[in-house]
Formats: C-alpha cells, structure tokens, sequence
C-alpha cells in the first residue's frame, strides 16, 4: 500500500492516504519486527527474512510520510542502539538507515547527530 500511495505521491494522483492514517500502529509493528533479528546463524547474509521486511517497509513509509516517522525511530534508536541484544543494536542501526531518504535534510541531520551522540 505505501508503495502504491509513494506513486500516486509522484504523479499528483489522488490517494486515501492510508498509510498516514495507520502509521501510529504500523511504526512500532515494523520496529518491533526488525528487533526480532535476522537468521544470520545460517550463514547466508542474502536471506530474506521478516527483519530485512519490515526494514523495506519502514524505508518506502519513511519516503512517503518524511519527517513523520522520525519521532518513532528515534526513540527506537536511542533504546536500541547501546542494547546487549545485537539484534535489537542492528535494528537501530538499520532503521536510521532506512528512513534517511524520506525526512527533510535537517531533520534527517538532527536524528544522526542525536543517535551519533551514543557511539
């Protein structure tokens, strides 16, 4: 759906906006499913699994919405970044990856350098 309402975004189409009217649920699903880990124990780095998923959804969500999923990935971010658990430290790393596209520059700039102050 989010990849639908990104080209009807692009092309000035009408859309439902479906996504922004489920994002208060769907943040915390997907960064939930992305701390879950990935199946790297099998020793193939390439495997898709509902971690690498949920990523990919976070990623064209943030594309779509912008500055309005960096509240939810930052607080993400900030407990997970320093977490025993290697997984959940990944997942923060991959979810500011994921959402670098879709922000403002600043805004993008100011959840770097406030995760960066972890490292």
């Amino acid at each position: 759906i989010a990849e639908v309402e990104l080209e009807l975004l692009r092309t000035n189409a009408r859309s439902h906006k479906i996504i922004s009217q489920a994002v208060s649920f769907l943040l915390p699903q997907l960064l939930q499913l992305m701390a879950q880990g990935t199946n790297a124990d099998d020793g193939d780095d390439n495997t898709w699994d509902i971690s690498m998923a949920a990523a990919s959804c976070l990623q064209v969500i943030a594309e779509l919405l912008g500055d309005g999923v960096l509240e939810a990935v930052k607080t993400f971010v900030a407990l997970n970044l320093q977490h025993e658990d290697w997984r959940r430290r990944e997942a923060a790393c991959h979810a500011m990856g994921a959402v670098v596209d879709g922000p403002t520059l600043e805004n993008a700039r100011g959840l770097v350098v406030s995760c960066t102050s972890f490292l």
